[in-house]
């Protein structure tokens, strides 16, 4: 599996980078180590000045290239197959862009958790690479490290097409270590005018439900070969993201998987998605799966 990591030098890039090793079999994998820089615009500059703007970019080349250097070092030493790029422009344009030309199943970001005021603002790189990119995400947060002996992973699963890939991806997956599942199927809930109420009155909803349950039953049965043990839960709730979420709290992950679209696609074009809305809040590691 090949992994285009996204690397900044910060601390958030580091861990990214810890993390990706701690939980991925190296003999099964090749990382493709990406650092952006954004040289500065000399149109801002006067005439007088342009001299200290090449200074600056000679500068922050030779910044980012140590940086590089040093995670070369790194994978070399955990017995990676990689190579290195640096390149120029908007950070998370050439990502996306790197990922296609490279061929990436993955891209792996880390991201630094802001303020909701300065991400609506703003906008994060890890962000953008979730909304654009073609290929799978993976946005490291929190540990480097898993929290027992095996890596603990909820499996968020609604049964599209896309929630299926993500199944696949964690059978795929050249996993380090022992893995550990829980399933998880939240029942959307209608959410105006007392919609929950005739839902759950309605003549088809004990089918429904059966029939989540089955589908997550049968999941488990497809992971029992991948993990260690394999858990499920059939939740309901109006807010599919914020039930997730409170279930990651309550299990402690060190990773939520999902797939990049469930159900419902208008909806989440119009609302925002539960996987970007998962992405954005999750205390833990989310990998966004296409």
């Amino acid at each position: 599996m090949k992994f285009l990591l996204a690397h900044d030098g910060s601390e958030a890039a580091l861990a990214n980078e810890d993390f990706l090793i701690n939980i991925t079999d190296s003999n099964r994998a090749i990382a493709e180590i990406v650092s952006v820089i954004y040289p500065p615009h000399y149109g801002s500059f006067g005439y007088e000045s342009m001299f200290i703007a090449a200074e600056m970019h000679e500068s922050m080349r030779k910044e980012a290239a140590l940086a590089l250097e040093n995670s070369t070092t790194k994978f070399n030493e955990a017995n990676w197959q990689q190579s290195s790029h640096l390149v120029e422009g908007l950070p998370a344009q050439e990502i996306i862009a790197n990922s296609k030309s490279l061929n990436a199943d993955v891209i792996a970001v880390g991201s630094q958790r802001k303020s909701g005021f300065e991400k609506f603002l703003l906008g994060s790189v890890s962000s953008k690479i979730v909304r654009h990119a073609e290929c799978t995400v993976m946005i490291h947060r929190g540990s480097t490290q898993p929290a027992g002996e095996k890596l603990r992973i909820l499996l968020a699963y609604d049964g599209s097409d896309d929630s299926k890939k993500a199944v696949e991806f964690l059978k795929s997956y050249p996993w380090k270590s022992e893995i550990e599942v829980l399933i998880v199927r939240v029942i959307e809930l209608v959410e105006a005018f007392n919609m929950d109420a005739i839902q759950h009155a309605s003549a088809g909803w004990d089918d429904e439900v059966q029939a989540s349950q089955q589908a997550i039953e049968s999941v488990k049965v497809d992971l029992e070969a991948t993990a260690a043990s394999v858990e499920t839960q059939l939740h309901q709730s109006q807010k599919v993201a914020e039930e997730l979420l409170q279930t990651s709290d309550v299990w402690k992950p060190d990773l939520i998987v999902m797939g990049h679209q469930g159900h419902g696609a208008v909806a989440q074009y119009l609302l925002g998605s539960v996987a970007y809305r998962v992405a954005e809040h999750a205390l833990c590691s989310v990998i966004i799966v296409r």
